[in-house]
C-alpha cells in the first residue's frame, strides 16, 4: 500500500462527485470559462482545478493555437479535469457526426447535457486522469451518413494529463517501531472510509528529539538521527532516485517495487554523516520535478567501535602499568646495587688505607733504629704529602689516570728511600690522562713489586707501563726479581684490590672486561696486568 493509492482515494471520489456535478450543472456553471475554437466543427473546452476549486485559461496549459483556434500540446496540470462540448451540434443534426476517442471507433452523439447560448448542444463529457495519461477525440461531419470514408470536415483534438507529482514517504524501523507496518496498517482499516485517512504521522521522530518540528510537506524537518538507530525506508514514483552520504553514492539494503510505478528504498543507519535524496522526474511540466531531502546521522563514539577501543586502551594502560613497575623496580634495583657496590669499595679501601699505613709506619720505624733521623724525617715528609693526598680523595670511589699515576710516583719515592732500586713510568702518547680509574687500584700491587720483588727476589728495578688496546686501558706493573718459584700467593693487598676490581665488573655490566692477571717467571719477574674499560 503507498501514499500515492491512499492519497488518490480522494481524489478518485472527488473527480467523481464533480463529473456529477457537472452532467447535472453544466449549462450554468462553466459558462463563465469555456473556450470555443475556430474549426470547421467548432470546439468547447474547459479546464477546472477541482484542488484549488478554480477555472484554468486553456492558453495558461497549452503551446498555443493552430489555425482553427485548437490548442497545441495541452498539458492538464495535476487535480483537473477537462469538459468538451460542440456548440454547433444539436438533437437535429447530431445524426450527421460521428465521434470516438482516441484509438477506438466512430460512435453516434448521443449526450447534450451542456446548455451554451440557452440551447442544448453536444456534450463529450468531463474527466479527470491519472499522470501521464493521454485522451482525446477525433469528431467528423458529411451529409451522406452512409459514407463515412467520405466526410469532408474533421476535428481531432488531443491532451495529456501532466505526471503524478513526486511522492515521498519517509519511514523508520527498529526494535521500538515499525513505521512503515503501523502505517500500511492504518490505511487498510480505512480503504473504504478515505476521510478517516491521515497523512502519516513523525511523532515518534519528534518525541524521541529526532526533529524539532515538521516542514510544510508534514515531514520531519532537518532530523538528526542517533547512530544504528534502525533501517530508515522510503517510497517514491519519482523515476530518477540518489542517495549520496558526503558526497559519495549510497548503496541500498535493498530495493523493492511497490504499488504501480512506486517503489520502495532501504537504507542502513550504521554510518554516520549527511545523507541526501534526490528525487527527478523530468517530465513533469508544471509541478516540483526534484525533491531533495537531507538527514543526518550522528556520529556516536559507542556506536563506532568505542567498547572495543577503550578496551584496547585499558589493555595498553595495564601493560604500560605493568611495564611502569617493573622499570622501576629495576632501576631501584640497579641504584640499590649500585650503592651496594660502592659501599663495598668504600668498606675494601677502608681495608686498604690501614694497610698501607701500617707498612709506612713500620719503615719508619725501621729508620728510626738504625738511626737514619734524617732519612727517617724526609720519609716523614713524604709520607705525609702522600697522606694528605689520599685523604682529600677519601670520598672518592674514582679518580684520573694522572692523579692515579702521580700517586703511584709518590710511592715509589718512599719506598726507594727504604730500600733503594730504580723504578720507570712509561706513558703511551695516545693515552687520555683524564680517564678514570679506581682510586689507589695500582698501590698494592707496587707494594707486591718493592716488598717480594726488591727486597726478597733480588730485583733492582720496577716499571709501571700505561698502554690502551681493544678499548681498554692496560696498567702493568713489573720487576725484574728472580722468585726461586714460579708460584705465588696473593697477600692482603693484591687480594683486596683484585675484590675491587670484581665490584666495578659488577657495577659496569657483567660483559665488560675487567680484571687482574698476574704470573710469576724466574727469567722475567713477576708481572701484574689490570685491564679496565676506558670509559668508567
Amino acid at each position: 500500500m503507498s501514499t500515492y493509492f491512499v492519497s488518490n482515494q480522494k481524489l478518485k471520489i472527488m473527480r467523481s462527485i464533480y463529473i456529477f456535478l457537472s452532467a447535472l450543472f453544466g449549462a450554468t456553471v462553466m459558462a463563465q470559462t469555456e473556450y470555443i475554437s475556430s474549426g470547421p466543427i467548432p470546439v468547447g473546452i474547459k479546464v477546472y482545478d477541482y484542488v484549488n476549486e478554480v477555472h484554468i485559461d486553456v492558453a495558461d496549459i497549452s503551446d498555443g493555437f493552430d489555425e482553427y483556434g485548437l490548442p497545441i500540446n495541452l498539458i492538464l496540470p495535476d487535480g483537473c479535469s477537462i469538459a468538451t462540448f460542440f456548440p454547433n451540434i444539436t438533437k437535429e443534426n447530431a445524426p450527421n457526426y460521428r465521434i470516438s476517442r482516441i484509438d477506438k471507433g466512430p460512435r453516434r452523439i448521443t449526450n447534450f447535457n451542456y446548455t451554451y447560448m440557452g440551447e442544448d448542444v453536444a456534450f463529450n463529457g468531463s474527466r479527470s486522469y491519472s499522470g501521464g495519461q493521454e485522451d482525446g477525440f477525433d469528431i467528423r461531419f458529411h451529409p451522406d451518413t452512409s459514407n463515412l470514408a467520405a466526410y469532408s470536415e474533421r476535428v481531432t483534438l488531443k491532451w495529456q494529463a501532466d505526471e503524478d507529482p513526486i511522492i515521498f514517504t519517509l519511514f523508520l524501523e527498529n526494535n521500538e517501531i515499525d513505521e512503515r507496518e503501523q502505517y500500511i496498517d492504518s490505511v487498510m482499516n480505512n480503504l473504504f472510509s478515505p476521510s478517516k485517512m491521515t497523512p502519516k504521522s513523525y511523532q515518534y521522530w519528534l518525541d524521541n528529539g529526532f526533529a524539532s518540528d515538521l516542514s510544510d510537506s508534514g515531514l520531519p524537518l532537518f532530523p538528526k538521527l542517533p547512530q544504528a538507530v534502525g533501517i530508515i525506508s522510503f517510497i517514491t514514483n519519482a523515476p530518477n532516485v540518489s542517495v549520496t552520504k558526503d558526497g559519495e553514492q549510497v548503496t541500498y539494503l535493498r530495493e523493492e517495487k511497490g504499488y504501480r510505478d512506486e517503489r520502495n528504498y532501504y537504507l542502513s543507519t550504521d554510518q554516520p554523516g549527511t545523507y541526501v535524496i534526490e528525487l527527478t522526474d523530468e517530465r513533469i511540466k508544471y509541478g516540483k520535478s526534484k525533491i531533495i531531502y537531507t538527514y543526518t546521522v550522528s556520529y556516536s563514539f559507542w556506536k563506532q567501535g568505542g567498547y572495543y577501543f577503550l578496551g584496547a586502551l585499558g589493555t595498553l594502560l595495564v601493560v604500560f602499568f605493568i611495564y611502569r613497575v617493573n622499570a622501576k623496580r629495576k632501576l631501584e634495583s640497579t641504584q640499590l646495587q649500585k650503592q651496594l657496590s660502592e659501599a663495598e669499595l668504600k668498606a675494601v679501601r677502608a681495608q686498604l688505607n690501614p694497610h698501607f699505613l701500617f707498612n709506612a709506619l713500620n719503615a719508619i720505624q725501621n729508620l728510626v733504629n738504625q738511626n737514619q733521623t734524617d732519612q727517617a724525617n724526609d720519609y716523614i715528609v713524604k709520607l705525609s704529602k702522600l697522606l694528605r693526598t689520599v685523604l682529600a680523595q677519601s670520598n672518592e670511589v674514582w679518580h684520573t689516570l694522572e692523579n692515579e699515576v702521580n700517586l703511584s710516583r709518590l710511592y715509589l719515592e718512599l719506598e726507594n728511600m727504604r730500600s733503594p732500586f730504580k723504578y720507570q713510568v712509561e706513558i703511551d702518547s695516545t693515552i687520555d690522562m683524564n680517564a678514570l680509574v679506581p682510586n689507589m687500584i695500582l698501590q698494592p700491587y707496587l707494594e707486591n713489586a718493592v716488598i717480594h720483588g726488591i727486597q726478597r727476589n733480588d730485583a733492582d728495578s720496577i716499571m709501571l707501563n700505561v698502554r690502551q688496546a681493544d678499548n681498554q686501558l692496560i696498567l702493568t706493573v713489573k720487576d725484574n726479581g728472580k722468585p726461586s718459584s714460579t708460584t705465588f700467593k696473593e697477600g692482603t693487598g693484591m687480594a683486596l684490590g683484585r675484590n675491587r676490581l670484581e665490584i666495578i665488573r659488577k657495577q659496569v655490566g657483567e660483559a665488560v672486561k675487567a680484571g687482574i692477571k698476574a704470573r710469576s717467571s724466574s727469567e722475567k719477574g713477576f708481572i701484574v696486568e689490570i685491564r679496565l674499560p676506558v670509559d668508567l
